[in-house]
């Protein structure tokens, strides 16, 4: 296991542990969300909020329409920053194993907001219910997420 790996779940464990935002924000500033801007606004135990300025490096050339691939990623990223919210990462981790999202209607200005909540917290799957809105609370889209939890070898 790398140096960095290590480092990072020492850190998570603060996060699980106090659920310190600060903490998650700045371990997302060096990928792909927070190059994109996105935004952890609130998390509590089971219940997520996120959302994300719009800009053309994320919608679809000549249509002005965020992409789908973009939600989607979104969609199991909440999720997954909810399963390991829940979890004790020195003897646990996820796993996504099913992501089902349906798109309602499109997004072209503003921000994305997601919001997502725990339906099932069992000992070995967790499921989450995630909606992506736009500023008016419309939905955009709406997804499922299935994460395993897998013990980690001793």
């Amino acid at each position: 296991m790398s140096v960095e790996k290590t480092a990072f779940n020492q850190d998570f464990k603060k996060f699980n542990k106090d659920f310190n935002k600060e903490l998650l924000i700045e371990k997302f500033k060096d990928t792909i969300y927070g190059d994109l801007n996105m935004r952890i606004d609130k998390i509590t135990e089971g219940h997520i909020e996120a959302s994300m300025p719009l800009s053309p490096r994320i919608v679809r050339p000549g249509e002005g329409v965020l992409y789908g691939g973009l939600i989607l990623s979104l969609v199991e990223t909440i999720a997954g920053i909810g399963s390991l919210s829940l979890l004790d990462l020195d003897k646990y981790d996820i796993r996504g194993v099913q992501i089902n999202t349906n798109h309602v209607r499109g997004l072209a200005a503003g921000r994305v907001y997601v919001i997502s909540d725990i339906l099932h917290h069992g000992r070995r799957t967790h499921v989450w219910n995630v909606d992506v809105r736009n500023e008016e609370g419309k939905l955009i889209s709406t997804g499922r997420v299935m994460n395993m939890i897998v013990e980690k070898a001793s």
